[in-house]
């Protein structure tokens, strides 16, 4: 792959460089006193992700080939169009990521534009390589050919990242008008996708029938098969279309000269958008140094008029300092603002699925256990990747704040408390929703809100402890950031299982205590012992990791424990 994009001998030998430092520290790591036992639940959660996958090799039956030629190009689609959404609400500061050490060998080195964007590609490959050689694997029984799999499938993945390469050139080099003009169109876009798919769901599914659950599985269901038959016309079939030729060749069941020749197209493709991309960002970095050249003066005049006003106008809006934890609280809700666009895009999907339940038959308590399930199951796998306006943003400042005069628990609640406050009030927003749209007792909403809160210090506490144990930046690509979130989501779906089926046990443990406290009441006792216990429980967790997360913010050693980072 490094041959195929031409790398230089400088670029050439950092790359080499830079994986064989990541795999020496990740081996230094598995050698490591201090994280022995978290090596070692690592390891474990390593055999149990393999298990599953190989059990499910080994014991499932072929899927059928006319499905998978179906639902493989939609999910390739589905997977570029997520791209174009998240960039377009999120303009990238610059058009591709680095890292600090990146930044200082490459972007102050002598070395052409040209020259980075392979490296940056070269990087990406290495990662898209794995993927593939994983979905190679899981789908052996379902592939006639594996080679023609895991070709394809890397096919795939390398136009993807290509076409989000581009995206981010594109987006990085539009002025503020024409990016508003773009994310016009893609709301408009999305809202009419939106309404024919949720349109043509809720005239199949019934809604009044069944559990709350129930009936929002089949909603779920019926979702997927509307995406499908959607992408089989108009325009949903143009957006399928380039991805369609991949599923085929994935699924090709015979060596021909017809699977030559796509191979060959489809590597001139690849080819084709890679030097459409060298070019498209040299005529966006032009076009950006044009626009900066006009604008220096009216820039040199704002700076000025910034200054004087800085100088004679005081702050308006000072934070409430609650012991120090308000200014950290603060500037973390500031940095988010920036982003305000994309949270809002992120937040709006978990909330019309928790919303499900309430078009359904279920009403009172039932009704706010489904919503209130449903809040949990989002908000610990998917929301903690979606607000990382915490220590996971300050890795590289950890250092100052060591070094400013809090104790350690509170700069940690401080830290915390941005991407919790915006959790919790997207909670509340999700309940009073579902409130309306099927009233029930407040007093269920007070108990809801009870237990989600600290459920949210638990989440988020949890997530940075990860990290301080196991450091990463945000920006970072690679096989190691891919292993990483395989297993982070495996040991969350364990802890979630684990949780819930404790909670089960609680309720049938409840449900005797009640009827033997309260005979003539059994129902009140059995609701008050469960949600005291449950809050209960929930508190604790929060307080102990809370806890082991300030004793390891304290012990962490930016001169060590970020060592080699890069």
């Amino acid at each position: 792959m490094m041959l195929l994009l031409g790398l230089a001998p400088a670029t050439r030998s950092l790359f080499r460089f830079q994986s064989r430092a990541s795999w020496t520290r990740v081996i230094r790591r598995f050698r490591s006193r201090r994280r022995i036992v978290l090596t070692a639940l690592g390891m474990i959660l390593a055999i149990v992700w393999m298990g599953q996958a190989v059990a499910g090799v080994l014991l499932r039956e072929s899927a059928d080939l006319e499905k998978l030629q179906l639902w493989l190009p939609l999910s390739l689609a589905t997977y570029a169009l997520w791209n174009l959404i998240k960039i377009t609400f999120r303009k990238p500061v610059r058009p591709f990521e680095w890292t600090a050490a990146e930044e200082e060998w490459l972007i102050a080195a002598p070395i052409e534009r040209s020259e980075l964007i392979r490296f940056r590609l070269a990087t990406i490959a290495r990662a898209a390589i794995f993927k593939a050689a994983i979905f190679t694997l899981v789908m052996i029984p379902d592939l006639p050919l594996l080679l023609c799999g895991f070709v394809g499938m890397l096919a795939g993945l390398i136009i993807i990242d290509l076409a989000r390469m581009a995206m981010e050139v594109s987006v990085w080099g539009l002025r503020k008008r024409e990016l508003w003009m773009v994310r016009g169109f893609v709301v408009a876009m999305l809202a009419r996708i939106a309404t024919n798919i949720l349109s043509g769901s809720l005239q199949v599914v019934d809604m009044t029938a069944g559990l709350g659950s129930l009936a929002s599985l089949s909603f779920l269901g019926q979702l997927f098969e509307r995406v499908c038959v959607l992408s089989q016309t108009g325009l949903g079939g143009v957006v399928v279309a380039p991805f369609r030729v991949i599923g085929e060749l994935i699924l090709v069941d015979r060596l021909s000269l017809e699977l030559v020749t796509r191979m060959i197209i489809l590597a001139a493709t690849i080819w084709a958008l890679f030097a459409t991309l060298l070019r498209l960002d040299r005529y966006v970095d032009c076009r950006r140094r044009r626009s900066e050249v006009a604008n220096l003066p009216n820039a040199r005049e704002f700076s000025q008029q910034q200054t004087v006003t800085a100088a004679t106008i005081k702050p308006r809006h000072k934070p409430w300092r609650f012991g120090g934890l308000g200014p950290l609280g603060w500037r973390q809700l500031l940095g988010a603002r920036k982003y305000r666009a994309q949270l809002a895009l992120a937040l709006a999907i978990p909330l019309g699925l928790s919303c499900l339940p309430a078009l359904s038959g279920a009403t009172g308590l039932m009704l706010v256990m489904n919503v209130t399930g449903g809040l949990a199951f989002y908000s610990f796998l998917l929301l903690p990747a979606s607000l990382p306006f915490d220590l996971r943003r300050d890795l590289d400042r950890i250092t100052v704040l060591k070094s400013l005069p809090l104790s350690p628990v509170r700069i940690v609640l401080g830290q915390l408390s941005a991407p919790i406050a915006i959790t919790s009030v997207f909670q509340l927003a999700t309940l009073a929703t579902t409130m309306f749209i099927s009233p029930f007792n407040p007093a269920y909403l007070l108990i809801a809100i009870a237990i989600l809160w600290p459920f949210n210090l638990f989440i988020f506490g949890l997530e940075n402890l990860l990290i301080l144990w196991y450091p990463y930046r945000l920006n970072q690509e690679g096989v190691q950031i891919f292993l990483r979130s395989i297993l982070a989501f495996t040991a969350k779906g364990l802890l979630f299982a684990g949780a819930a089926a404790g909670i089960l046990v609680w309720a049938f443990m409840a449900k005797w205590l009640g009827g033997r406290l309260l005979p003539h009441s059994p129902q009140l006792a059995m609701s008050v012992l469960f949600s005291l216990g449950v809050c209960l429980g929930l508190l604790l967790s929060a307080a102990a990791v809370i806890r082991l997360l300030a004793n390891t913010f304290e012990r962490f050693d930016p001169a060590c424990d970020l060592a080699g980072l890069d």
